[in-house]
């Protein structure tokens, strides 16, 4: 009877088996002023156990979920739901999460110019020339922390190695974890390939360099005040052309004073802003091949006139101060 009772125990246990089955996590009815200040768990294990012919179904329908309803910034564990209906009869959850740690942030939106990046050179007798760039802003969406920071965001990389045209490519953009794009997740960029000493071939000196979008409050100082631009075409055209045929600026958008800190936001000094050339005529008979400088640095000096009356209000909150206490004393 001892016998027959192991032997019955034994039979049953080798019907039966624990797994461990990979499940997604979708996260539902986050509220949109809200972003995850980190990436968020993507899958969790769950422990199932049954019959081993119960065991053997598709796992690829399987989820579970995380309700976002009621997200504050200072919650961080949030109850992990998985639906046992999903699971074949007999088969039963023995052990799984029972929250998930999250971090979520206020969410703010920020316009910040794209940076490409190019990597290697042009073939033998070739050299780099003009690159145009679309969008050259792109609109950003993320946690305040990360995306107030931001001072431009970075193609992917461009390759030009050994190429002797120009070349055309569409690449993502290397966005922060938790930041996202609302203006598309690619950009168009073209790459200028010239030969060089060109005959029909020309260098226009002394552009008067522009400055544009500048806070009414900042004089922005630039790393170079005029820019030469190398052009081809038509030679009759070639000819004629001058410094006053072209328009060259910098756009200082982002930048700002902000009169109750004295702070210029988001930085006094930015480097790496891409010069905007124009050519206001002869439009169809020569192209820009190169722009110099291509990129300059900006620094930003707060106007006389705004930085005292700034002055005069920390001084006028002082008094105040000074007063109100000498009423408490009173």
């Amino acid at each position: 009877l001892i016998i027959a009772c192991c032997l019955w125990v034994y039979t049953q246990t080798q019907k039966y088996a624990d797994i461990v089955v990979t499940v997604p996590v979708v996260y539902r009815f986050k509220p949109a002023p809200l972003s995850f200040k980190s990436e968020p768990r993507r899958f969790v294990k769950i422990k199932i156990r049954g019959f081993k012919e119960n065991l053997k179904f598709p796992t690829g329908n399987l989820k579970a979920q995380v309700d976002l309803s009621k997200a504050t910034t200072n919650r961080k564990d949030y109850p992990l739901i998985f639906d046992a209906k999903q699971l074949p009869e007999k088969v039963e959850v023995i052990d799984m999460p029972s929250t998930i740690r999250l971090r979520l942030e206020e969410s703010i939106q920020k316009m910040v110019r794209v940076r490409y990046i190019i990597k290697g050179r042009p073939a033998a007798g070739y050299s780099r020339g003009r690159v145009s760039l679309r969008p050259e802003k792109i609109l950003l969406s993320g946690p305040r922390s990360i995306v107030k920071n931001i001072r431009y965001i970075d193609t992917n990389e461009i390759n030009i190695q050994g190429e002797n045209r120009a070349v055309n490519k569409s690449v993502g953009f290397d966005l922060p974890e938790g930041v996202k794009s609302l203006s598309g997740a690619r950009a168009n960029v073209r790459v200028l390939i010239f030969t060089e000493n060109t005959v029909n071939e020309k260098v226009v000196s002394g552009i008067t360099l522009q400055t544009v979008n500048v806070d009414p409050a900042l004089v922005a100082l630039v790393s170079d005040k005029t820019v030469k631009i190398q052009i081809d075409g038509e030679s009759a055209s070639l000819k004629k052309i001058t410094a006053k045929d072209f328009q060259a600026s910098v756009d200082l958008e982002g930048t700002s004073y902000n009169p109750e800190t004295g702070n210029i936001l988001p930085f006094e000094s930015e480097s790496g802003i891409p010069v905007q050339v124009k050519l206001l005529k002869y439009k169809n008979n020569v192209n820009i091949i190169n722009v110099v400088p291509e990129n300059i640095t900006v620094r930003f000096q707060v106007k006389p006139e705004f930085k005292k009356r700034s002055v005069d209000n920390t001084n006028n909150d002082t008094v105040k101060e000074k007063v109100e206490d000498g009423e408490d004393e009173n």
